[in-house]
């Protein structure tokens, strides 16, 4: 019995999601614009809601969204 492995779309870049929790005034939303921005924010403001960046990262071959 021969199998089939499904084909990868190496024009379409793989997505990656990651999560951040924690409580308040920890700098979750600092962590995301410092990764995704290449900034930091000095001063606090608080999350109403989400915050959330997408940065573009090369591995080996591929690119990856975060």
């Amino acid at each position: 019995m021969e199998t089939t492995v499904p084909k990868r779309r190496d024009k379409k870049s793989l997505r990656v999601k990651v999560i951040s929790l924690g409580n308040a005034e920890v700098g979750k939303s600092c962590i995301i614009k410092r990764y995704c921005e290449k900034r930091f924010v000095p001063k606090y403001l608080a999350t109403i809601g989400i915050d959330y960046g997408v940065t573009k990262v090369q591995v080996r071959d591929r690119e990856i969204k975060v």
